[in-house]
């Protein structure tokens, strides 16, 4: 990193550096595959929902969409109204 605001050799290398981080615990990331759905239970996530039907579960979720897209695919009363 070359100061606060810039990478040599770009940005990737922390994307990679943090892959391998989420890999080396045993963690799984899934590319391609398109979010329909959030089923939200007191709180938890109780699991993820593709568009292909596919459900996942996990102890950790990683998001990078943005926080207003994210809220709007979980379930009715995850959040209080105002939160929303």
């Amino acid at each position: 990193i070359d100061g606060a605001s810039r990478f040599n050799d770009g940005s990737q290398q922390l994307a990679d550096a943090l892959s391998q981080i989420i890999i080396d615990g045993g963690g799984q990331i899934l590319v391609d595959h398109q979010v329909a759905h959030i089923q939200v239970f007191d709180k938890n996530i109780q699991y993820i929902e593709t568009t292909q039907g596919e459900k996942f579960t996990a102890d950790t979720y990683i998001s990078d969409i943005h926080p207003c897209t994210l809220t709007g695919l979980m379930s009715a009363g995850a959040f209080p109204q105002i939160g929303r």
